[in-house]
C-alpha cells in the first residue's frame, strides 16, 4: 500500500487517506480562486476532489466534485470563486480522495491541480 503524496501541482491519494495542496493565507482579505483539477490516468476510478478552508481548527466545505476517468474535454473539473473572505493563517485545502465504492482503489487516480489565487488585502 502507498502513502498519500504531493507535487508542485499534484496529488495522489492513498486506500485510507487523501492527497492535498494547502494555501495558507498571509493576510486578511478576500481571494478570489481559479482552479483545474483532473485524473491524469484514464484508469483512475471514482476518485473525489475536494476544496476547503481551514479556520482554527474547523474545515469549511468550498467545492466536491467525482473525477471523471474518461480521455476527453470533460475530464476537467473546473472552480471560479470570487469574494471569499480569509483570515490571516487560514488554510486552502485542494485533494484528491479515493471513492467510496468497495470497487475503487486509489492506484491510478493521480490528480493534477492548476490552481491561482489572489489575494485582496483589506
Amino acid at each position: 500500500m502507498s502513502a498519500p503524496g504531493a507535487g508542485p501541482n499534484l496529488v495522489w491519494p492513498s486506500e485510507t487517506r487523501g492527497g492535498a495542496l494547502v494555501w495558507t493565507a498571509p493576510a486578511t482579505g478576500q481571494i478570489e480562486i481559479s482552479a483545474t483539477l483532473w485524473l491524469e490516468s484514464t484508469r483512475g476510478d471514482n476518485a473525489v476532489a475536494d476544496v476547503f478552508v481551514v479556520r482554527a481548527g474547523k474545515a469549511y466545505p468550498l467545492w466536491s466534485k467525482k473525477l471523471v476517468a474518461k480521455w476527453h474535454k470533460t475530464r476537467q473539473r473546473r472552480l471560479y470563486r470570487t469574494g471569499l473572505t480569509v483570515l490571516q493563517g487560514d488554510r486552502l485545502v485542494f485533494g484528491s480522495r479515493k471513492g467510496k465504492q468497495s470497487t475503487s482503489n486509489a492506484l491510478n487516480d493521480l490528480t493534477f491541480i492548476d490552481v491561482s489565487i489572489t489575494l485582496d488585502r483589506t
